[in-house]
């Protein structure tokens, strides 16, 4: 079998294994970035809780309450069965630019570095905060940013790697995605992000986002709110690795809101060095992330 014939095979195989993950992930998912990987599998979040609570009333810690370390340990199993469905995408890229062994060589060590950031990643109320789901989706680009730099490849070059391989996570049937995307609008939806927004103002985890809601007049926009921290430029800030961010703000946010028709229009961003990131949505309308307005490579503020 040839190359290609290799690399369809693969798509094919990665499409069929991974419609539900992305599917169930879309609908879980929040704001900033609009697909996660699944942080643990349901059946374990039960185990775990009811272990946590009984511990609780023997004057134990729940898992809630446990240091970052922990709480990301507890679940490494899963997460690294997530980052693996991802991976595939990520080798179907690679493959564009290196041999079969150095693609292979990459991935096991991309999955071996992502597997060294999970217990430093920030603990920020786990399940109860859905942005743990999308701080543990950035870490492993993280680990494909360190990796990738590693092999000679520039910042550019590797945000532009991880922007395709965003593209090819979202290659589903358009009736689909737009009906995931349709589930991100309306009242209900609206008053989750108020909740959100909310919440994240009292600083509970100074790893964590904190934003405002922006009500709409569903004429410019339906809903939006302001970014004003982000938990990702934190932690990439804190590794020395914030260059990488603005591609993956432009990647995440701008391909997914593409692909979900949500009409994202965001004009600034914490990552390029403004006071805030502005996102505003609108069902329908055409997605605007001023950096890309001229196509690749993006043109950042920085």
């Amino acid at each position: 079998m040839n190359k290609e014939a290799r690399r369809g095979l693969n798509r094919r195989e990665f499409m069929e294994r991974s419609a539900k993950t992305i599917a169930v992930a879309a609908v879980g998912s929040t704001i900033p970035i609009s697909i996660t990987i699944s942080s643990c599998s349901q059946g374990d979040v039960n185990t775990v809780s009811k272990s946590a609570e009984g511990n609780e009333g023997k004057g134990g810690i729940g898992v809630d309450k446990q240091p970052a370390r922990n709480y990301y340990i507890l679940r490494k199993t899963e997460i690294l069965k997530s980052y693996d469905k991802m991976s595939k995408s990520l080798g179907m890229i690679l493959q564009t630019r290196f041999n079969d062994k150095q693609t292979n060589i990459i991935l096991v060590e991309t999955r071996q570095e992502f597997e060294t950031i999970i217990p430093e990643i920030p603990y920020i109320g786990g399940e109860k905060n859905l942005n743990t789901k999308n701080l543990i989706m950035a870490s492993s680009c993280l680990a494909i940013y360190r990796v990738l730099k590693g092999h000679g490849k520039t910042t550019e070059e590797v945000g532009k790697i991880i922007y395709e391989m965003t593209e090819t996570m979202v290659d589903y049937p358009k009736f689909i995605l737009g009906f995931l995307g349709r589930l991100k609008f309306g009242k209900g939806y609206e008053q989750k992000i108020k909740k959100w927004s909310t919440e994240s103002q009292k600083r509970q985890y100074p790893g964590d986002w904190v934003a405002t809601f922006i009500e709409g007049d569903r004429r410019e926009f339906d809903y939006g709110f302001d970014m004003t921290e982000c938990g990702i430029l934190k932690f990439f800030r804190a590794h020395s690795a914030d260059e990488i961010v603005p591609y993956i703000c432009v990647s995440m946010d701008g391909i997914f809101s593409k692909a979900f028709n949500r009409g994202l229009v965001r004009t600034m961003t914490l990552a390029e060095g403004y006071d805030r990131c502005n996102f505003r949505y609108k069902m329908g309308r055409e997605t605007n992330l001023l950096p890309l307005k001229n196509g690749w490579p993006p043109q950042f503020r920085m």
